[in-house]
């Protein structure tokens, strides 16, 4: 399941991850959040110089008393009039230059006179850098508002179910949906689980990969003397208890959170008792049947022809039985031995074929220790082969369980360990603490029957073992005596991942339909509320955003604008409501920002050199008197000091 355009929710959401206040999570496409990053860096930036606005006037009121030097009236010119912190710092740095003494002074001024003009600039020139470093920090950390939002997507669920097969639907269809989940399954689990380095393979699920424990001397699941090669060498594959949320990426609140827990248990088996030879009369043709409980088609188990093992070409077969324990319809019902009445069998079986090892295999599961020899151009060459009727065929059988469980209690409330069938039973008589949480519960299950060892393999035969990539030709170098966990170890890997991607599936529906499928959606409330509740990674077509980090950033801004605006106003307002009368007082102060604009030092400038009837001088913008507007003409530069020694 990939990010595909369509299936992803678009707007605001809360990604529970994070808590329900800083989860908030916008999701736009890459195109559209491409535009919200530029527009974000225009409005901080736009922000900045604003701020400035009140920074400046603040400086500016608060350096105004009744005396000023030269430098002093300058640096409230500068304050006054600059735009930007960067022109301002720009302007107080060059500034003190300006008043250094001449060349012909120097002989009676002490040239550390610059100093203190250095001091009170440079000083002063610190405010506005460190405003200008504020927001050019704020703009490149406004980026973070799409880290802070994580990399997971919430699946539009507008398909939601879960798919099955009607009665008329052909057996093409079922076979071809199956093969493509288990193939799925095979290359997500070969990427992604127990993979150092992370491919784009595994940007998938929220978790890449459910981790499990494995004790490899666990009691056999089975009749005493069933497993090979012992009653306490099965290998045990336990889950743990893992949670709905962090680790399937149903988004929930702490409290409609869910654990989910499965439990398989594998051996190879003895079949030593199980094996009877038969002959097709007439021919020479031998076969062997093995007996672990009749099919609903037949009365053995399997049927293999000895032939197989000496046809050229003809490599690994595994096939495999399934019994799902309070399933109605069955296919396959095991010896006592082996039934379970809580839990699914899987029964595996293994035949090597004409399939060569160059060292004796003593594995349980791949036993070939019949030697042959065959005579090459460059001499006799000797290989082992499953070569008489005890090695033909292997079995082995796994057991699966479930549980499911509310941690919302002190200890947590759970289900008996089921096989997924039972389990449903078992998941509606617990007493969950939120119907959220049942709807999880049922939800879980229904997806659970396809995440079994059966139908992780099905369909793809010795495909799905990791021996088959040892053989060349027909010959393979050997295998390990403990091959047959490093498969049960894989096909769980596997399961496990089939679970990851129904889990996905259910939300989306299926992208593969075939002839015959239908999608069952949920039909209450809650369940269909799920349906909009799954969460997958995002592959590089999306970008979240935070809202709270946006809301912050919007609403800080703008209140620094609308301050920036009203601020002078304000302060006239209540400078006038408190009536100052001295020379010194604030209405005073007021006057002098709107003197130090630049359009009053243009006037103050003009009406110096008698140029102009200005009017309007008490605002921020004087201007001529009406007809007056064409007297003004250029300086000649013999008028201008320029200041040339």
């Amino acid at each position: 399941m990939s990010s595909d355009p369509g299936r992803i929710y678009t707007g605001s959401w809360v990604n529970y991850s994070k808590g329900p206040i800083t989860g908030g999570t916008l999701t736009l496409s890459s195109s559209h959040g491409a535009f919200l990053v530029a527009f974000l860096g225009v409005f901080i930036t736009l922000v900045g110089s604003q701020f400035w606005v009140l920074v400046s006037f603040t400086l500016h009121q608060l350096s105004c008393t009744k005396t000023y030097d030269g430098l002093k009236k300058q640096h409230q010119v500068i304050l006054r009039n600059s735009g930007t912190p960067a022109g301002a710092a720009y302007e107080l740095l060059l500034l003190p230059f300006n008043w250094k003494p001449k060349r012909d002074q120097l002989e009676t001024l002490d040239g550390s006179r610059l100093w203190p003009f250095l001091k009170r600039s440079w000083l002063l020139s610190l405010v506005p850098l460190l405003s200008f470093g504020l927001f050019a920090g704020a703009g490149v950390l406004s980026s973070q508002v799409t880290k802070a939002a994580g990399d997971e997507l919430l699946v539009l669920g507008s398909s939601c179910g879960q798919w099955n097969f009607d009665a008329q639907a052909p057996m093409s269809s079922y076979l071809e949906k199956s093969q493509n989940e288990s193939q799925i399954a095979s290359n997500y689990a070969r990427e992604c689980y127990g993979a150092s380095i992370r491919s784009t393979t595994c940007n998938t699920y929220v978790h890449q990969q459910i981790k499990w424990s494995e004790d490899q001397n666990a009691t056999c699941p089975f009749k005493g003397g069933m497993c090979l090669p012992g009653d306490t060498a099965a290998l045990k594959l336990d889950t743990g208890y893992i949670d709905s949320h962090s680790m399937l990426g149903i988004n929930s609140r702490e409290k409609d959170r869910i654990n989910y827990r499965r439990v398989t248990t594998c051996a190879p088996l003895n079949a030593s008792d199980r094996i009877l030879p038969n002959k097709i009369p007439g021919t020479s043709i031998i076969y062997y049947n093995y007996d672990f409980g009749p099919l609903s088609s037949g009365n053995y188990t399997w049927t293999y022809y000895e032939v197989f093992s000496t046809l050229g070409g003809l490599l690994y077969s595994l096939l495999q039985q399934v019994n799902e324990a309070g399933a109605p319809n069955q296919s396959w019902f095991p010896d006592p031995d082996l039934a379970q009445t809580d839990a699914d069998i899987t029964l595996f079986m293994l035949s090597a074929n004409n399939v060569a090892y160059t060292k004796p295999v003593t594995d349980p599961f791949f036993q070939a220790t019949k030697q042959i020899k065959v005579e090459t151009s460059s001499g006799t060459e000797v290989y082992y082969k499953a070569n008489d009727y005890d090695e033909f065929v292997h079995f082995a059988a796994c057991v699966d369980q479930h549980q499911l469980c509310d941690p919302n209690t002190t200890p947590p409330n759970c289900t008996a360990l089921h096989g997924w069938t039972n389990l449903q039973a078992g998941v509606l008589d617990l007493s969950w603490t939120t119907s959220r949480q049942l709807a999880t519960a049922l939800r879980v299950q229904q997806v659970l029957q396809y995440s079994s060892m059966f139908y992780t393999t099905s369909g793809r035969g010795g495909l799905a073992l990791r021996a088959s990539e040892k053989v060349s030709d027909i010959i393979s170098a050997g295998l390990p005596n403990n091959q047959w966990m490093l498969e049960m170890s894989n096909l769980f890997a596997m399961a496990l991942a089939r679970l990851q991607h129904s889990i996905v599936e259910y939300a989306t529906g299926p992208s593969d339909v075939t002839d015959g499928m239908i999608v069952q959606g949920p039909s209450d409330s809650e369940g269909r509320a799920l349906c909009s509740a799954q969460m997958i990674r995002n592959t590089g077509l999306y970008a979240n955003f935070s809202v709270l980090g946006l809301s912050l950033i919007l609403g800080l801004g703008i209140l620094i604008i609308i301050a920036s605006i009203v601020l002078e106003a304000v302060v006239e307002f209540f400078r006038r409501r408190r009536q100052y009368k001295s020379v010194n007082d604030a209405v005073d102060k007021s006057l002098q920002w709107v003197l130090d604009g630049k359009f009053q030092l243009m006037r103050l400038a003009y009406e110096g050199i008698g140029v102009g009837t200005w009017v309007r001088t008490g605002q921020h913008i004087p201007v001529v008197k009406e007809g007056e507007q064409k007297i003004f003409r250029a300086f000649k530069e013999s008028k201008m000091d320029r200041g040339e020694s």
